[in-house]
């Protein structure tokens, strides 16, 4: 699972830096055609990235202690929030908090997605190491 969030962060990157181009508007130009426009891109892609890396980071251990979804989502979102912000420093991006804002939904509704299949397969894990023991 590492492998497909390594993938969703490269691609994100991939994405803010053509959206960041001269040309970003010229290659996303199907963003328009989609209900909800940017606002829907924002939700999906930050949704479909939060929901790989959750998944294949919340169970790595830094210092000897589990990430857990939660330090996964906060530092998506720390990520999230800079990018943003750092548009108002681009001359072919434009700061918008209401795109955060989608961001941020996206975040939470694939976060809590990707949180409660977290805990469901650290559930699933504890139950066999019990019945492993006995």
């Amino acid at each position: 699972m590492r492998a497909v969030a390594l993938f969703a962060i490269a691609v994100f990157v991939v994405i803010s830096v053509i959206a960041t181009s001269p040309h970003g508007s010229s290659v996303f130009w199907f963003v328009n055609e989609i209900p909800g426009a940017d606002k829907t891109g924002h939700f999906i892609v930050i949704g479909l990235v939060t929901l790989p890396v959750v998944l294949g980071f919340s169970s790595a251990r830094v210092f000897g202690h589990r990430l857990g979804s939660g330090l996964c989502l906060l530092l998506i979102a720390v990520v999230v929030t800079f990018e943003e912000f750092s548009q108002q420093l681009l001359p072919y991006r434009r700061f918008s908090l209401v795109d955060l804002a989608f961001s941020y939904a996206g975040l939470a509704v694939f976060g809590a997605i990707a949180a409660w299949i977290d805990h469901v397969r650290n559930r699933r894990r504890s139950v066999q190491l019990d019945r492993s023991s006995l």
